[in-house]
């Protein structure tokens, strides 16, 4: 079973390259030594990463993974589905490929995973769902 050992986030406003220091963060299993398994090493990085995430999501925010569609997306599915259950999951796929994770937070926040090598070379086009 594949367990990520760290995650990194490098939070980019338009017209601001290179970002500031303080728009970096890193998590990494190896921070939560307290507990026994690397699993739940594992586990716990990822759950502080995506709380992250959450803290930091305005009403809606995109956050775009390199190898989202093919590996990290499916570890990301699996830890929000297992850790997060009080979060929806709406998963945009598309002949076997995953384009994007909807997490919906709240009624007016959400957060938008995608992956940015398939997203150029998809002919998906990205609209807003209206009910």
């Amino acid at each position: 079973m594949h367990v990520p050992y760290a995650a990194g986030l490098m939070m980019v406003n338009p017209g601001s390259y290179p970002p500031p220091k303080e728009n970096l963060s890193w998590w990494y299993s190896e921070d939560y030594s307290t507990l026994d398994s690397f699993a739940e090493r594992s586990d716990q990085m990822l759950s502080s990463f995506v709380n992250f995430l959450a803290v930091k999501a305005k009403k809606s925010h995109r956050i775009y993974f390199h190898n989202f569609s093919r590996f990290d997306g499916l570890l990301l599915i699996r830890h929000l589905s297992t850790n997060h259950s009080n979060w929806k999951l709406i998963p945009l796929m598309r002949n076997g490929i995953l384009y994007e994770l909807v997490v919906v937070l709240g009624k007016n926040k959400r957060m938008r995973f995608r992956d940015s090598a398939s997203a150029k070379q998809s002919s998906i086009k990205y609209m807003p769902r209206t009910r």
